[in-house]
């Protein structure tokens, strides 16, 4: 049997700062959880804030010893328009695979772009009696065709009006890890919008310790809202302002050896006058 459970934790009004945790009790049938997902909801929508966030899990679950910070529902851009307000997505599901058992205690927290008020968010857990996922991917694979234990999560780097290449901050493999399943960039316009800044953002990524023939060089890769028109202030329409995207990956497939990394250098074609935040995840089995 699945069953779903909900928890919501306390965000954090600070840019990449955990919030305040809460705790769920899954019931006395749990043995799997198979997937993570949610939403989170402004409350006061303030134009020059963009949104993205990721959900830590704790607790009592076969985890692989390093945590995961898994993407949140839907990020969006800021907008120029403050009275915009766009829902999440609620099929914003990312596949795990921990072994976990009946009564099992979760501890849950979440880590991504502050604002002036903290975020609502909602934290589900979809779990089994033993039941495995539903096929891939046709739901909740979000470009990944296995599987990951882990989601590894860059801390942002902020690139605000420059063109030059912005080294990012590393991923390192899990302990327990084998190799890579997947990965994906995000770049967030959290500033004020100017009417004439158009974005064009692109990562290239580097290893250390990819066990395989070759890696670079031609590892530039396109980025998660790393595109958006320059426009008119105060003529853009509010529904296409501030469009809200998940988070996709790609499903690549590397061996990693011992305390190998993976970085990204993020490059934007076009300078954007105020900050643009930027995230790199690897998944990995």
């Amino acid at each position: 049997m699945y069953y779903c459970t909900r928890v919501a934790p306390t965000t954090s009004t600070t840019d990449d700062a955990d919030g305040t945790s809460a705790n769920v009790t899954l019931n006395t049938k749990a043995k799997r959880i198979l997937y993570i997902g949610g939403y989170e909801v402004d409350v006061t929508h303030t134009a020059a804030e963009g949104r993205h966030m990721s959900a830590i899990i704790t607790g009592d679950a076969e985890y692989g010893g390093t945590v995961s910070r898994i993407p949140l529902g839907s990020s969006r851009h800021a907008s120029f328009v403050g009275g915009d307000s766009l829902s999440g997505h609620i099929d914003a599901f990312f596949p795990v695979d921990w072994a976990s058992g009946p009564n099992a205690i979760l501890t849950a927290n979440t880590r991504g772009i502050g604002g002036t008020a903290a975020e609502e968010a909602d934290i589900f857990i979809l779990y089994s009696s033993g039941e495995a996922h539903f096929p891939m991917p046709i739901w909740g694979g979000h470009g990944l065709t296995t599987v990951p234990r882990w989601y590894i999560r860059s801390d942002l780097t902020a690139i605000t009006n420059s063109t030059t290449e912005t080294g990012g901050n590393a991923v390192t493999k899990p302990v327990k890890a084998s190799g890579c399943v997947g990965f994906a960039g995000v770049a967030i316009i959290d500033g004020t919008v100017v009417a004439a800044d158009e974005m064009n953002t692109r990562m290239r990524l580097t290893a250390n310790g990819a066990l395989v023939e070759q890696f670079e060089p031609d590892q530039v890769w396109p980025v998660n809202g790393g595109s958006r028109d320059a426009g008119l202030q105060g003529l853009a329409n509010a529904s296409v302002d501030g469009d809200a995207f998940d988070v996709n990956f790609f499903p690549v497939q590397f061996k990693v050896g011992v305390g190998g990394t993976i970085t990204p250098n993020w490059n934007m074609r076009s300078a954007v006058t105020n900050a643009v935040e930027h995230y790199f995840y690897a998944a990995f089995v």
